[in-house]
């Protein structure tokens, strides 16, 4: 399910999702109160339907999109069996429009960041996190959208700006788990103290600090639900 959305770039779900965080964010940078707020877009997701700006760039140049290397990987060894999204054409197409829809997201979190910049100061004393909760195969071993414990699938996006705790350019190579975001918050924020989560702080590895090299950079867990939905039964 792909195509162009016959809306306008303000009434496409990524648009109205833009629009109000927009519009929250302008107050809460007007008030003298500390404040948090949660953008949260839907896409880039199926249904890959994006708005026409957007679409038009991606799909009429589909042909010079970069196929994945493994893309007729018969998958024998990862349990996901032999994939069928190996069409080369039609794997181009996913792509255009998933690659659409990250721009339009990315249109709507600068304009939020030239919000930022808008209100003296306001920046500087803000925390930033961009992230999201998978990826997607794109074609990647033959196999397309998520619910794949592979890297394309898994391994997300995790960006954090924190004025005057984490230098610019900082790169960390230690496997996180987004669990923890709420934690990390908390932490740079001085409210430490009151993190009742399951999650710890990432803190010690942004910033180099002493942690349990024989536990905390042990692994990472993932897990898919498949409960039904009266909660009796886990597959």
């Amino acid at each position: 399910v792909m195509g162009q959305d016959l809306l306008a770039e303000a009434y496409t779900p990524s648009g109205m999702n833009g629009f109000i965080g927009l519009q929250a964010l302008g107050r809460m940078c007007q008030e003298d109160d500390p404040f948090f707020l949660t953008v949260s877009f839907h896409n880039p997701h199926a249904p890959m339907v994006a708005a026409e700006k957007f679409f038009n760039y991606y799909y009429e140049n589909r042909n010079q999109l970069a196929l994945p290397p493994n893309m007729k990987d018969n998958s024998s060894n990862t349990g996901y069996g032999t994939g069928s999204r190996n069409d080369p054409e039609k794997v181009r197409e996913w792509m255009a429009c998933y690659y659409a829809l990250v721009e339009e997201v990315d249109h709507w979190v600068g304009e939020m960041l030239d919000t930022l910049d808008h209100y003296p100061g306001v920046r500087d004393n803000t925390i930033i996190v961009f992230t999201s909760d998978h990826g997607e195969m794109l074609g990647a071993h033959g196999l397309n959208e998520k619910n794949k414990f592979l890297e394309e699938s898994a391994h997300v996006p995790l960006l954090m700006k924190v004025p005057g705790a984490i230098q610019p350019g900082t790169v960390v190579d230690d496997d996180v788990n987004t669990l923890s975001l709420f934690s990390t918050i908390l932490d740079y924020a001085g409210a430490g103290e009151s993190d009742n989560s399951h999650g710890s702080s990432m803190r010690r590895f942004v910033e180099n600090l002493s942690y349990n090299e024989s536990f905390d950079e042990g692994h990472i867990v993932t897990e898919w639900d498949f409960r039904t939905p009266n909660g009796t039964t886990l597959d």
